[in-house]
This record gives structure tokens, sequence and C-alpha cells, in this order.
């Protein structure tokens, strides 16, 4: 189990590495924005090179003939590619929101009493439920998320000894969580909830320990138990 200094310096560690990585994150927006305008200037100068040909191409010849193919091709405002994008305001509000409404009054005294602290997420609220009320059994202080921003903020506020983490969350997916998990909290052991091969294969990649989203109520309570010792 992490002690209370010990999880005060993760907790600070990863605030901090969480205001980089919101500066990073604005750093990146501005270059895509500035290759953006880059882009427009281009195309509108193909545009004008463009009439320039045709222009040239008139005061050649008067056939009609000759004028009836482009000499110059030029990049339409679609012809960029473009990945599909993700919300990373949202996720940055909820993290942030979390972060700021985060009362360390239970995890106190639950350190206290030398018991531990835990984080489940799930979009579903049964299971979500099912996963504080297991969890609670064995540790001192159960915070529960239905999205991966507020899931998030908690393991960067709370630094939790265990996290479970299921694969269906809002605004992004427990697999993306797990994976960025240990940079924001390196001391938490993470369980995710899966059935599919290749996620949970790329959760162990990242760390983590893997259990069917079909769980057993003896099953997780036991990988609690030894993931919190």
């Amino acid at each position: 189990m992490i002690d209370a200094a010990e999880r005060e310096l993760l907790r600070h560690r990863a605030v901090r590495a969480w205001d980089d990585a919101k500066r990073l994150q604005r750093e990146a927006a501005r270059l895509v924005s500035a290759s953006t305008q880059t882009l427009r200037v281009a195309e509108g100068l193909q545009w004008e090179a463009v009439g320039l040909v045709r222009a040239s191409e008139a005061l050649r010849t008067r056939s009609p003939e000759s004028r009836t193919g482009n000499a110059v091709t030029y990049l339409s405002p679609d012809a960029a590619s473009h990945g599909r994008t993700v919300n990373s305001a949202l996720l940055e509000a909820l993290v942030d929101q979390t972060i700021r409404r985060w009362d360390p009054g239970e995890e106190d005294r639950a350190e206290a009493c030398g018991q531990a602290v835990g984080l489940m997420a799930s979009i579903n609220l049964p299971t979500l439920v099912r996963l504080q009320q297991l969890a609670g059994r064995q540790l001192g202080y159960v915070v529960g998320a239905h999205d991966a921003g507020a899931a998030l903020g908690l393991a960067i506020a709370t630094q939790p000894d265990v996290s479970i983490i299921d694969t269906r969350l809002d605004v992004a997916n427990g697999s993306d969580l797990t994976a960025v998990l240990p940079f924001y909290a390196p001391r938490t052991r993470t369980l995710l909830l899966t059935d599919d091969y290749d996620v949970a294969a790329k959760a162990k990649l990242a760390g983590a320990d893997v259990m069917s989203r079909r769980f057993s109520d003896q099953g997780l309570l036991s990988w609690i138990s030894e993931a919190a010792a």
C-alpha cells in the first residue's frame, strides 16, 4: 500500500505532469492552426497560378481548343487528409473539474487507519455500483467515475493503490485510460475489464492486469486483496 507521504509526492508530480500535458496540447493545437493557415495560403497561390496560366494561354492563341486542359493542378480544400479528431477540450475540462472538486477528507481518514484507496470506472451504472460495493469491503476509500476524464482526474488527485477500469467508458475508452495511467499514477495497480483479446494484450503491455467483464465477486475480491497489499 502507498503511504501518505509518497502519495502526496506522487500527487504533486502528477499534477505537474498534467499541466505539462495541457501546455503541450495547446502548443500542438497552435501548430495545427498554423499549418492549416499555411495550407490555405498555398491553395490561394495555386488558384492564382491557374489564373495566370489561363491568361497566358489566352494571350498566346485565340484557338478555344488550345484552352481545353488545365496546365496547373490545384489542391481543393477537401484534398487535405484529416484524421478523426478527439475532443481533447472536453477531456481536459473534466479532468480539471474533478481535481478541483476532490475532497481529501475521506482519503485522509482511510490512510490514518492504514487502509488502501481505490478507483473504479465504468459507464454502466450497475457495474460501477457493483465494483464500488465489492471494493468497499476491502479498501478504506473508494471513488467512482463513469467517464475517462473524471477517472483520470481522480487518479491524479487520489493516487489510488488500485484501479479497476471497465473498457466501456464515456469520452474515451478504458483501454486508452489504462495506457496513460502509468504516467499519472505510477504506483497504482490497474485491472482492466475486457473480453477483447487484442485490448487485453495491449493492456498487459502497459503493465495492467486483465479480467473478464463477466467477473465473479470472489475473483475480483481476490485480485483487490493481492493488489492492495
